[in-house]
């Protein structure tokens, strides 16, 4: 689910920034239009099916049931699945990453227009202060002793993933290209993703899980920028049955 995240803000991070350099603006109206088409009819329809047969097998929909469909039309399932946890109607319980997307989709044109005019001093400081706030909240999250999965759901407390992925489509990380191969990268973040398994589960609410969801942010972003920078992983990626 981290790389899903972490290829979403890469990809809209690169075609916005290719959108401005082309016609020096970016259209926030085509860029919705574009995700509600090809988001919403399939999503509505899953909901629409799931919810039937929820109906025809209980004979009725009781207010918990109408409070979890509340969140999953109106793309805030994250939200009631980390007070609430997981969405209890059947074939749901996954819907909330769909959420957590939405929620990223309604800020990243503004944040990329922002970005791309700014320097490079400005993106720094915006990528530092960011990552101060986030880490704030989710400080204040676990201090509180938030149960789980409240900080696994959120975007303002699982948001390693989409930082580095916006990084990498501004190029963030291409220093490191100068100093290690690019096949290395991808070796040592599957070594990180291995170490994974050593540390505070994501499920768990401790300190830990700062360094876990780091680490999670981390070893997903390096696959991604292994890939994009080594020409055999690229070529057998873009083999003709793998992309099928």
């Amino acid at each position: 689910m981290d790389l899903f995240f972490v290829l979403s803000a890469f990809l809209f991070t690169k075609l916005l920034i290719a959108e401005y350099n082309k016609t020096q603006t970016i259209s926030f109206k085509k860029f919705y239009i574009r995700r509600i088409f090809r988001i919403w009819p399939i999503y509505y329809l899953f909901v629409a099916a799931v919810v039937s047969l929820y109906y025809f097998k209980n004979g009725a929909i009781s207010e918990d049931i109408k409070t979890r469909l509340f969140g999953l039309l109106t793309f805030t399932d994250n939200i009631f699945t980390s007070i609430n946890g997981f969405n209890s109607i059947p074939f749901t319980s996954h819907l909330w990453t769909i959420a957590f997307e939405e929620q990223f989709y309604i800020f990243i044109p503004f944040l990329i227009y922002f970005l791309v005019k700014s320097s490079f001093k400005t993106k720094i400081s915006a990528l530092i202060s960011s990552f101060f706030i986030f880490s704030l909240i989710k400080f204040l999250f676990i201090y509180n002793a938030a149960p789980h999965p409240t900080i696994w759901a959120l975007p303002i407390t699982h948001f390693e993933s989409i930082m580095f992925g916006i990084i990498i489509g501004f190029g963030g990380f291409d220093f490191l290209l100068k100093k290690i191969n690019a096949l290395l990268i991808g070796v040592i973040s599957l070594f990180l993703f291995l170490l994974l398994k050593f540390l505070t589960p994501y499920d768990e609410t401790t300190y830990l899980l700062f360094l876990t969801l780091l680490l999670v942010g981390v070893s997903m972003s390096f696959i991604l920028f292994s890939v994009l920078n080594n020409s055999g992983l690229k070529k057998f990626l873009s083999g003709r049955f793998l992309v099928f």
